[in-house]
């Protein structure tokens, strides 16, 4: 007899209780939507990440072409008509030219033209200083339509022509 009480004990002691069984899944259910929670933020910040690349990709490209139009003026008056809105261009590969001086958001490439998914719009003002003789560019880019937010890039080109 007492054989068979220990039996009995043994096998009460030896599952879990619909409680214990509860718990647990309730604290799994949690840890899961916790994860799937996480999901949509790193969709986003993954984004928002290619599209800052995307612009400081652009302006790299727009200021890097400035510079090798500004070291090709050899005098004054040709460096200032790069800023100042008379000759205000600068083309970029193979694309259509960039406007320094525009007013208007710009879209870069025109999407419907070049059949590209993936575009910047673009503002862009230019200025030289009262001696003629150091340039400056803001370059304010964002991506795609909605852009979300907007960067804004600086630079400035001196003027080594004499």
């Amino acid at each position: 007899m007492n054989m068979d009480g220990q039996d009995r004990q043994n096998r009460a002691q030896a599952g879990f209780s619909l409680i214990e069984v509860t718990l647990a899944l309730v604290v799994v259910g949690l840890g899961l939507l916790a994860v799937f929670h996480l999901f949509p933020t790193g969709l986003r910040a993954g984004i928002d990440a290619t599209a800052e690349t995307r612009c400081a990709q652009f302006a790299d490209e727009v200021f890097n072409q400035i510079y090798a139009e500004a070291a090709t003026r050899t005098n004054t008056s040709a460096f200032v008509s790069l800023f100042d809105g008379s000759d205000d261009e600068v083309s970029i590969g193979l694309s259509k030219d960039v406007d320094l001086n525009g007013s208007d958001w710009v879209q870069y490439p025109a999407s419907a033209d070049s059949g590209y998914d993936e575009y910047v719009s673009y503002r862009c003002d230019s200025r030289v200083d009262t001696d003629d003789r150091l340039g400056s560019v803001e370059l304010r880019v964002a991506y795609g339509r909605t852009g979300g937010f907007t960067n804004t890039f600086y630079t400035e080109v001196y003027n080594f022509g004499m």
